[in-house]
């Protein structure tokens, strides 16, 4: 993921991920989608944040918009994707840090690749939600 926009949700904004993936496999993919999935409730405290980041304990199972690219991604191939979707439509109940996941998965549903940022609705600081590094798998 190269960008996620904007620093902060209100309803009327659209939140906009960017990014690429890249095939670092000595294996051809077949039928990648990249998926955002999150939470629509927010973390309570930094430990669920950090545990979030891990990617080792409970991970957000709520659906975001997603793109699927038909036909084969071959070893250090690299596929573009813009994803985006209305604040109003993510079903967020109040303010706070939501986790999000945004990851790649080939035509069999497994995931290959994996991001874990997460974003405010307001109030927030004026830094950016999402300096936590992602995690490849």
């Amino acid at each position: 993921m190269d960008r996620i926009t904007p620093d902060a949700l209100d309803e009327d904004s659209t939140l906009r991920v960017s990014g690429e993936v890249t095939n670092t496999t000595g294996e051809t993919v077949e039928d990648v989608t990249v998926r955002v999935r999150y939470s629509r409730h927010p973390f309570t405290s930094r430990d669920e944040l950090d545990d979030f980041a891990t990617g080792e304990d409970w991970q957000p199972s709520a659906s975001g918009p997603d793109k699927e690219f038909k036909g084969k991604l071959e070893p250090d191939g690299t596929l573009e994707y813009s994803l985006s979707t209305p604040a109003e439509d993510l079903g967020l109940g109040s303010y706070g840090v939501y986790p999000m996941v945004v990851e790649a998965v080939d035509g069999d549903g497994d995931p290959s690749a994996r991001s874990t940022p997460s974003f405010p609705t307001p109030p927030t600081t004026t830094s950016p939600p999402w300096t936590w590094p992602g995690s490849g798998r």
